[in-house]
C-alpha cells in the first residue's frame, strides 16, 4: 500500500488517494489499509463492495459524482 502511495504525482493527489482509500477499506473491513492481508482483497466481490460500501454511501445521502469518483482509484488497487 505504501509503495503504491508514493508513486502518485502530487502530495494533493497522495493526500487525497489516502483519505479515499482508507474510507473505502475502513467500511468494506474495519481495517485500516495496510492492516488487510492479501487473503482478505482477493475475496472482495462486486456484491460485496455494493452491500459495504455502495448502498451505505447512498443512504447517508451522497452525490452519485462523489461515489463515483471512489471507483477508478479502486479500480487501480482492486481487480473485481
Amino acid at each position: 500500500y505504501q509503495r503504491w502511495v508514493i508513486t502518485l504525482r502530487t502530495p494533493n493527489t497522495m493526500r487525497k488517494y489516502r483519505e479515499c482509500v482508507g474510507k473505502f477499506f475502513r467500511d468494506m473491513f474495519g481495517k485500516e489499509p495496510w492492516e488487510l492481508t492479501l487473503e482478505e482483497l482477493q475475496r472482495v466481490t462486486r456484491l460485496d463492495i455494493r452491500e459495504r460500501f455502495y448502498l451505505p454511501m447512498v443512504r447517508q445521502g451522497r452525490a452519485q459524482t462523489t461515489i463515483q469518483g471512489y471507483f477508478p482509484l479502486l479500480g487501480a488497487i482492486l481487480i473485481i
